[in-house]
């Protein structure tokens, strides 16, 4: 824990960008003050805050001489963090956000030591997620019961970037972007990339305050989301990190799509011009399928809904049987359209994964997965976007070899 005297040697600066979090800033810097390890500077960037931020942080400057604080007219979390990595001295860096904070005070040191014994330039550590009052283990590293060294190739980490340490000296080249949302992954990539491999304790360091993400985001913050993905997955291309690309896809289709499609409008062109760009570098790639979220917004404003149709309804005109994953309003839908364009006859079943008690729909029993044993039957997913890659993800996991998502656009407009 350190005093009031300056230190001669900095192991490690932990920096913190601050912007209106008087609420939680105290719980903030305590949670560092109490950290064990010896030679750590606190660097505090107030981004322009117009609460009481600031003069908090002047308290804290006044009664710790390790503790700077520097000023700047609001740039976004991103730049006053790049500020911070240009003051600090210390061997490795850390980063705080001002509203979240340190949980084990023996955790920055383990993390230290174990770089220094390994020689090498980054570590990780697990962290807990605080979710409506409640602690929660995170996903990182929740498996890992002992010290060890991971290649990065095995494990292309781009989240959680507060759970590292990372060496000063790899930084040279290396900056967050100016995004005002998603500029913390491109770091972590680049970084733990050049770094090679990194060490894993078994402590939690971080706790991160989970906010509600939609409300975070407006169409030009889209635009920063956007870039952010776009940056990681032209790393991973021209890196063939593969783990990242698939993973980065992944974030764009399901993670954000929903966020992505209810803030995105035709004259945003910049966003459209970035989602053309990605889906024309998914198909440089290997891939032959269009971004699911830019064919959502694409149906939307009639574009390609033509042709999404003619594509569908040749597709099950060359199926024997076909099923439905689903038994709700979507699910009737599909079935209604395929009435419609006189496919009916090719539905031979619903599919859901519990049922609650004998049902019928269109004439046609609904099934357990558990009572399909036809693996390789075409089974078309019809639900809501929020569960369909949970459900695809499922079924291909125990063996299902024709598993197709309907698109939730088409769903909700093809009756």
């Amino acid at each position: 824990m350190f005093g009031g005297q300056i230190i001669e040697k900095v192991n490690v600066s932990i920096i913190i960008p601050v912007y209106n979090c008087e609420e939680y800033l105290s719980q903030c810097i305590d949670s560092v003050i109490e950290q064990t390890c010896p030679g750590i500077e606190v660097i505090c960037i107030n981004d322009g805050s117009t609460d009481c931020s600031s003069l908090i942080l002047k308290e804290y400057a006044n009664h710790h001489l390790n503790i700077k604080v520097i000023n700047q007219d609001n740039q976004g979390a991103g730049s006053a963090r790049n500020c911070g990595i240009e003051h600090a001295t210390g061997k490795y860096l850390a980063f705080l956000d001002g509203d979240d904070y340190y949980i084990d005070e023996t955790a920055i040191e383990s993390m230290f030591l174990c770089c220094e014994k390994n020689g090498i330039a980054a570590c990780g550590s697990k962290r807990k997620n605080l979710v409506n009052g409640h602690l929660r283990d995170a996903d990182l590293f929740r498996d890992i019961k002992k010290e060890m060294v991971i290649s990065y190739s095995d494990i292309q980490i781009d989240y959680d970037y507060q759970s590292f340490i990372l060496r000063k000296d790899i930084l040279s080249d290396i900056t967050f972007p100016k995004y005002r949302r998603f500029q913390d992954p491109p770091f972590l990539v680049r970084a733990l990339y050049k770094a090679e491999q990194f060490a894993v304790v078994n402590k939690f360091l971080y706790c991160y305050r989970v906010p509600a993400v939609a409300s975070r985001f407006d169409e030009s913050k889209i635009n920063d989301l956007l870039n952010g993905l776009y940056d990681n997955l032209r790393f991973a291309k021209q890196h063939s990190l593969d783990g990242l690309y698939s993973k980065t896809i992944e974030r764009l289709d399901y993670e954000y799509g929903d966020i992505i499609y209810n803030n995105m409008s035709m004259t945003n062109l910049s966003a459209l011009e970035l989602l053309l760009e990605m889906n024309k570098m998914i198909y440089g790639y290997g891939s032959q399928n269009m971004l699911r979220t830019l064919r959502r917004i694409m149906n939307v404003y009639g574009l390609g809904r033509d042709s999404y149709d003619d594509k569908l309804c040749k597709q099950i005109m060359n199926q024997n049987h076909i099923a439905i994953y689903g038994a709700g309003r979507l699910a009737n839908n599909f079935s209604e359209y395929l009435m419609k364009h006189g496919l009916f006859g090719k539905v031979d079943e619903y599919i859901v994964t519990d049922i609650i008690r004998n049902e019928i729909l269109n004439n046609i029993k609904v099934k357990t997965i558990s009572d399909c044993n036809d693996k390789e039957k075409v089974i078309y997913i019809a639900t809501g976007v929020e569960s369909q890659k949970k459900i695809y993800d499922m079924l291909v996991g125990i063996g299902f070899i024709n598993v197709i998502m309907l698109d939730t656009v088409f769903l909700e407009r093809c009756v």
